[in-house]
């Protein structure tokens, strides 16, 4: 699927001009995407679907925020871990 991304810089105002990616699906408000290998990973906070009879050459835009994924990462662990001492 071909998808736009608009980006907003950690910490920035406003957003990047928008890059074209090819991705498997369109992602959904609060995953993460990584789209170049050595990238930041986007969180991502707003999805408009295209419809085909617009006759626009993509399927999705996608909105998202830089977010460092080590604080991503530590986050999930911390929820695990709480979910894990709250099983009897």
């Amino acid at each position: 699927m071909k998808i736009w991304v608009f980006r907003k810089l950690a910490g920035g105002d406003g957003l990047e001009p928008y890059e074209e990616h090819i991705l498997d699906a369109v992602p959904r408000i609060g995953e993460h995407v990584i789209v170049a290998t050595e990238g930041p990973w986007l969180e991502v906070q707003a999805v408009v679907h295209i419809p085909r009879n617009l006759k626009i050459d993509c399927d999705a835009e996608v909105y998202a925020v830089e977010v460092d994924h080590l604080e991503v990462l530590s986050r999930i662990a911390r929820a695990q871990a709480t979910s894990a001492d709250a099983t009897p």
